[in-house]
């Protein structure tokens, strides 16, 4: 991984800080033809779900990324991806696990007031409330437990205090100003569940996390934030950093958009009536323009951020988003063989064929007069989708 390059001119593991030429498209060096990466974007609980078949889908098709990066919910399936663990398990740990849960709440009447307390505080400082409601710190910890502890060597995230980003990679860390100053403050990286902690902390929601860099110890939150005034596609995927990172290359970014639920809508009016973003860019236009960049966009409307314990056939259906998002926009770039692009179609006219049976059995279902008779029927429907999806894509290879 020496072949970093934060600027075009300076590579990032020379000491020292350099500075992007502006606001407009930097002039890089030839393209590296051989080099893929992939970065799997913000979202909580939808991100963790939805990209989870991306990977799968990737291992499908034989793409074999040099680089693997997550921002906030996109995260931890980033670091599972670069540690060496199958797409298919991924899509398994997705399923049989409640990421919503993998965070510790304290909702007591102490733990409000002192959240409350620190809001106002930070507030009249312009700072960032290091004190909130919730620790992502055990989530931190199972992904250390799931990557056996060790920093995987092509993953890296972003995380951010009030004054820059951090971009941490097994090469170390960089500080990245808001005026687009990077200079390399650690030559390793924190341990991977501080990381994941910090990346996963959305500010005044969740409490800020303890990050040693270098020697320095500081606090760190959601490197998946943008300023809510910009109002622009991709906003909070900082999908400009892998092009800084490895300078220009094939990249593949998975993004499932804003929370549009009302939950996540008022998580947002809340933080930015109390909160003073720090001034995060969104992403610019010239990486979204870029001949080499894929989107996968793959919006998630009706589960929100912080969404607890959605079932089964929910979290089904959401992959199957997330396969069908990551089989167009592949294909559109060229990424997929046309006797995989047919088996990807035959899957998504099964999927199709599946629901609509299912929501024709629902229907009947519904109009059983007799309530216990109904609760029944409907009963014996729940988990269908999930048992025959899970059929279906195991015996693609996809689970």
């Amino acid at each position: 991984m020496n072949d970093i390059c934060l600027s075009p001119a300076r590579p990032a593991h020379r000491q020292g800080k350099s500075t992007l030429a502006g606001p407009g498209k930097p002039d890089y060096p030839t393209p590296l033809s051989s080099m893929v990466s992939v970065l799997a974007g913000p979202g909580g609980s939808r991100s963790v779900i939805a990209t989870a078949m991306m990977w799968s889908v990737l291992d499908w098709l034989g793409i074999k990324p040099d680089r693997v990066g997550g921002a906030s919910g996109g995260a931890p399936g980033a670091a599972f991806y670069a540690s060496g663990i199958a797409g298919k398990d991924i899509v398994r740990l997705a399923l049989d696990n409640d990421f919503g849960k993998k965070v510790s709440f304290d909702f007591s009447a102490s733990g409000l007031v002192g959240a409350v307390k620190e809001a106002f505080k930070k507030w009249k400082l312009r700072d960032l409330p290091l004190r909130a409601l919730i620790s992502t710190a055990p989530l931190g910890q199972y992904v250390k437990e799931q990557t056996n502890g060790a920093w995987p060597s092509r993953f890296w995230t972003v995380c951010m205090s009030r004054e820059a980003r951090y971009i941490m990679s097994a090469d170390g860390v960089w500080r990245m100003n808001w005026e687009g100053e990077i200079e390399k403050v650690a030559n390793r990286p924190p341990p991977i569940e501080d990381a994941i902690a910090a990346t996963t902390s959305i500010p005044l929601i969740m409490h800020g996390a303890p990050c040693k860099i270098g020697d320095q110890e500081m606090v760190l939150f959601d490197g998946g934030i943008a300023d809510p005034l910009i109002n622009q596609p991709h906003k909070d995927c900082p999908i400009e950093l892998p092009f800084l990172l490895y300078g220009r290359h094939r990249l593949i970014v998975f993004d499932v958009g804003p929370d549009l639920t009302w939950i996540g809508k008022l998580i947002g009016d809340v933080r930015g009536a109390l909160v003073h973003n720090p001034p995060v860019p969104a992403a610019p236009s010239w990486v979204l323009e870029d001949e080499l960049t894929t989107v996968i966009f793959c919006p998630v409307p009706d589960l929100h951020t912080l969404k607890l314990g959605p079932d089964r056939d929910c979290k089904w259906r959401i992959l199957m988003r997330g396969f069908q998002a990551t089989v167009e926009s592949l294909s559109k770039s060229g990424w997929i063989e046309q006797d995989k692009l047919s088996h990807a179609q035959e899957i998504i006219e099964r999927y199709a064929q599946i629901s609509a049976d299912l929501h024709a059995m629902q229907e009947t279902a519904m109009k059983i007069r007799s309530k216990t008779l109904r609760r029944l029927r409907l009963a014996q429907l729940d988990g269908m989708l999930s048992n025959q999806l899970e059929e279906l894509m195991a015996a693609h290879g996809l689970y």
